[in-house]
């Protein structure tokens, strides 16, 4: 839950104050190299993550936590990172394990996680533009009304464990009446042909 203007120094920087680090990382798609709202710290001393982990769970102090994690106005979830081995396997274990028991479950709860991160469930906010940032800038205030409203539908539609985001189609919206199949086939195309360019959609 991190918020996409975090970058690795504002995270080292937060988490620092816990204890020693070895490093913070903000995992970003490899196509677009925008943040997908997630990273991952590593602390030199176990005992230091532990107890990191331990407060942010602490179900007493649920109303603290949450200003005391709380980077950039966003309340991070935190959890314990596991293995690109141990992934596969839970991957597995969710595809081949036809009934828990109490020795399993929490490992079923591990794979249900992986099925909602292959919902890309990082997309959701992918064109989102909030008031008072730099994105927001020539844009009027109906303009941001509608895009907070499709985010609320959005986030409405998500409840459903079997609705996900397509990481190839896009929606456009607010097209005029006048743009054809052609005519947005070629504005696609001339967009993509700019390789070197990054462009700003609004």
């Amino acid at each position: 839950n991190l918020s996409f203007d975090v970058d690795n120094d504002k995270l080292y920087d937060f988490f620092a104050d816990f204890g020693a680090l070895e490093f913070a990382k903000v995992v970003k798609d490899p196509v677009t190299s925008h943040s997908r709202g997630t990273g991952f710290v590593k602390f030199t001393r176990a005992v230091d993550a532990a107890c990191v982990l331990a407060d942010s769970c602490e179900p007493q102090a649920s109303f603290f936590n949450a200003a005391r994690f709380t980077l950039d106005n966003r309340t991070m979830h935190l959890s314990m990172a596991i293995s690109r081995e141990e992934v596969q396997q839970l991957k597995s274990t969710k595809n081949t394990t036809a009934e828990s028991t109490d020795s399993n479950r929490p490992a079923l709860n591990q794979a249900d996680h992986l099925h909602q991160t292959g919902r890309n469930l990082h997309l959701a906010r992918v064109g989102l533009i909030r008031p008072g940032t730099a994105a927001a800038e020539g844009l009027t205030a109906q303009d941001l009304a509608k895009r907070e409203a499709l985010l609320h539908e959005k986030k409405a539609k998500l409840k459903n464990p079997n609705i996900f985001i397509s990481d190839l189609r896009l929606c456009l919206r607010n097209l005029p009446l006048t743009v054809t199949d052609e005519d947005l086939r070629q504005i696609c195309a001339d967009i993509l042909s700019d390789k070197g360019k990054k462009r700003r959609i609004t």
